[in-house]
C-alpha cells in the first residue's frame, strides 16, 4: 500500500483511510478482502502507529459490527477490516477497544447482534489464526449456545415445514 510509505500526519493519509473504509462496504467478497490486506498493511506501518485516524477506523468499524440497521454485507466488510486493523495494530488491540466483549454481548443480543459477533469472531480467526486462540476460549460457552441456537432452528424448521405445507 501507497499509503504506508506516507510520514504520519500527512494529509492524504486521511483520504486513504476513509476510502478503504467506504470500499469495506462493497458487498463484493473479493474486494473487501484486498481491502482488508491493504488497511493491514497501512496498520503495521511504523509511521502509522500513532496515527489518530487509525484508531477512529477501528472504533467506525467496531460500531458498523454492532449496528442493527447495517446489511450483511456491510457487516462482513467490517468484520474484515477490523480484523486486518487488529492484525496490523497488534493483538492487543482487541483488549484496548473491548471487542472480546463486544462479541460476548453480541453473542447474548438479538439475531443481528449475533450475526455480528459470529462473523467477527469468523474474520479474527481467519486472520489471526491461532494467536487470537486465548481470547476465544473464554467465549466458546457462549459461541456454542448461539449455534445450539441455530441448530434448534433449522431442525425445528426442517421438522414442521413439511407439515405446514402439507406435505
Amino acid at each position: 500500500s501507497a499509503g504506508a510509505t506516507l510520514p504520519a500526519g500527512h494529509p492524504a493519509l486521511l483520504t486513504i483511510v476513509e476510502s478503504m473504509l467506504t470500499a469495506l462496504n462493497t458487498p463484493a467478497e473479493a474486494v473487501q478482502l484486498a481491502v482488508s490486506d491493504c488497511l493491514e498493511s497501512l496498520a503495521r506501518a511504523d509511521s502509522m502507529k500513532e496515527e489518530p485516524r487509525l484508531e477512529e477506523a477501528v472504533l467506525e468499524l467496531r460500531a458498523r459490527v454492532a449496528a442493527a440497521s447495517v446489511s450483511y454485507g456491510e457487516r462482513r466488510g467490517a468484520c474484515l477490516g477490523l480484523a486486518a486493523l487488529i492484525r496490523g495494530l497488534g493483538i492487543r488491540t482487541l483488549a484496548r477497544y473491548g471487542l472480546v466483549s463486544l462479541v460476548r454481548e453480541g453473542a447474548e443480543g438479538s439475531a443481528s447482534d449475533r450475526e455480528g459477533a459470529l462473523l467477527l469472531l469468523e474474520a479474527l480467526s481467519a486472520r489471526l489464526g491461532p494467536t487470537v486462540e486465548p481470547y476465544v476460549v473464554p467465549l466458546m460457552p457462549v459461541m456454542l449456545k448461539v449455534s445450539l441456537f441455530f441448530r434448534f432452528c433449522i431442525v425445528f424448521l426442517c421438522f414442521f415445514f413439511p407439515f405446514y405445507i402439507g406435505i
